[in-house]
């Protein structure tokens, strides 16, 4: 937390920034402003989650579901990773996502006049593209909507345009088609 928030005061001291470090059990948010730590919660969800998630809906084995959730399909296998992967990790991010943007909407709703101005998100889940995307897409949503607070519609909303880089070919097609 110290290195970060000395870092960014370098930039602009006033701003006050949030830490979203995402462990394997445990989330940590840190809300830190000239360099003093103003908020602290831990949430019980992290990366193991999505290899949970793709165990139970995928129904595979931990170390095939951890594979997939790093983007393979395993040790020496040749197989694709399965289309549903792309649905049960950015649904993982939502839930995961949604944690963090309560967290943050307390803080600004029991701190008079606060605004984050900066997110950054730490641990190996860190590196989810689901999760990077969701963060900023949902608040996004939210303001484009008139809102600062993130609700389930905006989640249900952007789920689809999270997804809509992802293509699958159809088996004997050349063209490629939607996953969603």
């Amino acid at each position: 937390i110290d290195c970060i928030s000395r870092l960014h005061q370098q930039r602009d001291p006033d701003e006050l920034i949030a830490l979203l470090n995402v462990g394997a059990a445990i989330s940590t948010i840190n809300i830190v402003g000239r360099g003093v730590t103003m908020f602290t919660r831990e949430v019980t969800i992290g990366g193991n989650a999505y290899t949970e998630e793709i165990q139970k809906q995928l129904a595979v084995g931990y170390d095939e579901a951890e594979a997939y959730k790093v983007g393979g399909a395993g040790a020496g296998s040749t197989d694709v990773v399965p289309a549903d992967v792309d649905r049960v990790m950015s649904q993982v991010s939502e839930t995961l996502s949604g944690e963090f943007q309560r967290s943050l909407d307390f803080f600004l709703a029991t701190t008079a006049s606060a605004t984050i101005h900066r997110i950054y998100l730490s641990g190996g889940t860190a590196q989810v593209g689901s999760l990077v995307q969701a963060i900023p897409a949902l608040q996004t949503a939210a303001l484009f909507r008139g809102r600062d607070y993130v609700s389930s519609a905006d989640i249900e909303h952007l789920l689809p345009f999270l997804l809509a880089h992802r293509l699958e070919l159809t088996p004997g097609s050349d063209e490629p088609e939607p996953i969603i």
